[in-house]
């Protein structure tokens, strides 16, 4: 149901080709609409994430965000042109409604391969998008506006025959608050790398369009998002954020040391979109790892989709009111966006460490561990798989104790530790440390 939502979202209001078409037809600025709606957008999941507390009003939630979207995107089809700022408003507020209601069953059911998940919805939904920019060639904006009305009565439908039972128990038990350090933590980071998207869509796009249509700007982003599709079941959470930061960063510099030549902006362009795939891909899989860990998922998304967000719309602020003035303002661009880069991949390993030791914390509060204890478990499974030596650094990893300390403690290498860890982590179906105290934790929940 998020697919055919999302779908309706990059299609029209978010700087859609459906926008896109409709503002040149009447006349209106599509870029200050486009912000507008980014705006109200943010603001509407940063308040729903702080005034909606119950989860269990999630499929309310669902309902309520599809109809009043669909109902309000009817007007715009018999608006004058000076209400139009006013409905993308209402439109950008109503519709973080659906997004925030949809936390809650995404983070409760989606277990594990929320990699592949989330690309395969994106995906999804940016084939609609290529599918709108294909019509506007041939159909009246208007019948275009109409079409988009399908994905949201599809999403509407959905939502309303699925199932609303209880949402699956938590990891951690209900009393355990959100730490002071991660949410800030996480909300640096994806401030400072969709900044950078913001960046991207004022500036660069720009040029990419002077050497090519504005829709195939698409084709990069949707190759990452295949990208993800084929290894998100093979890979850790955390290196589509290495990447997708080492990625961009060589984008901006591309960008900033190649002149305004195709070849600079192609290349540019092709590594930025690629690592925006992979950025949002791993946004939407971290945030339900961390609503699951703290049981806020209202909360977790509420702060890290506005703040994704408010990104763009601050990066496109600052292109339009301050470096589309400057005579350098590429190498500018580049230079900022690298500096933010540079600052999140000093973050990344803080937020990982942050987030473990929490994990540690808790379990270590549950109970005393051993391996016998561990096997009672019906949550634990495979156990007996790993040999005598894997059974002891398993039991050292979850008391909290470093490559260094298990190597010290047995005597080993740390190669060998790691070589022991990834086998591990093949028998019981985990991508790393974060993924075994997690599943630890959720066995002793």
């Amino acid at each position: 149901m998020l697919a055919f939502f999302f779908a309706w979202l990059l299609s029209f209001p978010l700087h859609g080709p459906v926008l896109f078409a409709l503002a040149a037809d009447r006349g209106l600025d599509f870029e200050r609409l486009g912000l507008l709606f980014t705006l109200a957008h943010a603001g509407g999941l940063f308040f729903c994430g702080v005034l909606f507390k119950k989860e269990e009003h999630w499929k309310g939630l669902m309902i309520k965000g599809a109809a009043l979207t669909l109902a309000i995107s009817l007007i715009t089809l018999s608006i004058e042109n000076v209400f139009m700022p006013f409905v993308l408003i209402l439109l950008g507020i109503v519709s973080s409604f659906f997004v925030i209601g949809w936390s809650v069953p995404y983070t409760r059911g989606i277990k594990t391969g929320r990699l592949t998940f989330m690309a395969s919805v994106i995906i999804l939904a940016n084939l609609f998008y290529i599918l709108f920019a294909f019509l506007a060639i041939f159909i009246s904006p208007d019948i275009l506006l109409i079409l988009t009305y399908l994905p949201l009565l599809f999403s509407l439908k959905t939502t309303i025959t699925c199932s609303d039972r209880p949402p699956v128990k938590a990891t951690l038990p209900a009393n355990v608050k959100t730490s002071h350090k991660i949410l800030p933590l996480l909300c640096i980071l994806v401030f400072c790398l969709y900044i950078n998207g913001g960046i991207m869509y004022d500036i660069v796009i720009p040029s990419y369009i002077d050497f090519l249509s504005r829709h195939t700007v698409i084709l990069p982003y949707v190759g990452g998002l295949f990208f993800m599709w084929f290894l998100g079941r093979r890979i850790t959470t955390a290196l589509p954020l290495y990447l997708s930061a080492g990625l961009m960063g060589l984008g901006f510099i591309a960008f900033a040391f190649l002149n305004t030549s195709f070849i600079s902006f192609f290349t540019g362009g092709l590594l930025i979109l690629f690592s925006l795939a992979l950025l949002d891909v791993f946004l939407w899989t971290i945030l339900g790892h961390v609503a699951e860990r703290y049981r806020t998922p209202f909360k977790i998304f509420g702060w890290g989709l506005s703040l994704n967000v408010f990104a763009l719309f601050t990066g496109s602020l600052l292109v339009q009111n301050w470096l589309n003035h400057m005579p350098n303002k590429y190498f500018t661009a580049s230079f900022l966006a690298s500096g933010l880069i540079f600052l999140v991949v000093i973050l990344i390993p803080s937020f990982i460490q942050k987030m473990e030791d929490d994990l540690h914390k808790k379990l270590n509060r549950a109970s005393p561990l051993n391996m016998d204890f561990l096997k009672s478990l019906p949550g634990m499974p495979n156990l007996d798989s790993l040999t005598h030596r894997e059974q002891e650094i398993l039991i050292l990893i979850l008391n909290g104790d470093a490559n260094k300390k298990i190597a010290e403690k047995l005597f080993i290498s740390e190669n060998t530790v790691k070589a022991h860890q990834k086998r591990i982590n093949q028998k019981l179906g985990t991508s790393g440390k974060h993924d075994l105290l997690a599943l630890t934790i959720k066995a002793l929940h």
